[in-house]
């Protein structure tokens, strides 16, 4: 991948109390199974650093993302429909960007799916200029 097409982000996943650590760990292993099956090295590099987990009890973990702009969408889409399957569940992807970062949540009791496109949108067209 050429450098200055990569867009990194991050997905951190939280989910609604009373759910126990290991089935914490399942969703956050499961989304990472998902992504990683629907795309394909030369677009996307995907990473889950070995301490994922937050000591908030309600944060699954961290999927580290470095994609080309071309699957940013279908990346979206993948979060969509994960989400969607699992109500009580949300991510919130950051993108580092010089002096900081922005960052959308994506809750789909609360947030359309058309408003994480939007947003991925803005992160594409403002990685191409």
């Amino acid at each position: 991948m050429n450098d200055q097409n990569k867009i990194e982000l991050k997905i951190t996943l939280v989910s609604g109390s009373g759910m126990t650590l290991r089935s914490l760990d399942t969703l956050r292993s499961d989304l990472f199974d998902y992504l990683q099956k629907e795309t394909s090295p030369e677009t996307a590099t995907i990473s889950q650093p070995l301490a994922s987990r937050s000591l908030d009890p309600v944060v699954i973990g961290t999927i580290g993302l470095v994609v080309l702009p071309v699957v940013l969408e279908k990346i979206g889409d993948l979060i969509i429909k994960w989400a969607e399957l699992r109500k009580d569940c949300s991510a919130t992807i950051k993108r580092p960007i010089k002096g900081g970062s922005v960052v959308f949540t994506y809750d789909p009791k609360t947030t359309s799916a058309e408003s994480l496109r939007d947003w991925l949108r803005t992160v594409t067209d403002a990685t191409k200029s």
